[in-house]
């Protein structure tokens, strides 16, 4: 490695005195010999040391003068609004709760269809009437819906002949 890599790595160390001695002396040598170095290390230690105090910031004489009437508007903005937009965080979830619940009781009473499995064919025949779902009855020919009403069909002819 060369001094001047070394130095770029250990130029922190050295501004802060913690290396050892006999790198301490090299790297010193080294600044001494090869003015490229030379100027980085004054550059940096400039840097390093210039970081300890913060730097002062100080307004303009009419800051506080131009800054008052913007303050002024901001408040006069935040009394204006209104009793609603004052209440609306609170009536968002309010509305949200209300809209569940109607949801809910919608979806129980169209989902409170009875239960088909143990009727009859005559039976699944009325409540498709009662449903009002018999007009559609031109499905394509062999589909699944055109095999359950024929079989239904069937069925209710064959419960309705033998009785």
């Amino acid at each position: 490695m060369t001094d001047c890599k070394l130095l770029r790595k250990h130029i922190c160390d050295l501004e802060e005195g913690a290396l050892a001695p006999e790198l301490r002396e090299r790297l010193e040598h080294h600044l001494k010999a090869c003015p490229s170095c030379r100027e980085f290390a004054l550059a940096f230690s400039a840097v390093w040391h210039s970081a300890d105090t913060p730097d002062t910031i100080t307004a303009g004489d009419d800051f506080w003068l131009r800054l008052q009437p913007k303050l002024n508007q901001i408040d006069s903005k935040k009394e204006a609004t209104s009793l609603l937009q004052r209440f609306v965080p609170i009536l968002r979830p309010a509305a949200i709760g209300v809209a569940a619940l109607v949801a809910i009781v919608l979806g129980h009473s169209f989902g409170n269809i009875p239960n088909t499995s143990s009727q009859d064919a005559s039976g699944i025949s009325s409540l498709w009437q009662e449903y009002r779902l018999d007009s559609f009855d031109q499905f394509p020919e062999g589909s699944v819906a055109d095999l359950f009403f024929e079989a239904s069909s069937e069925s209710s002819s064959e419960s309705e002949a033998g009785s």
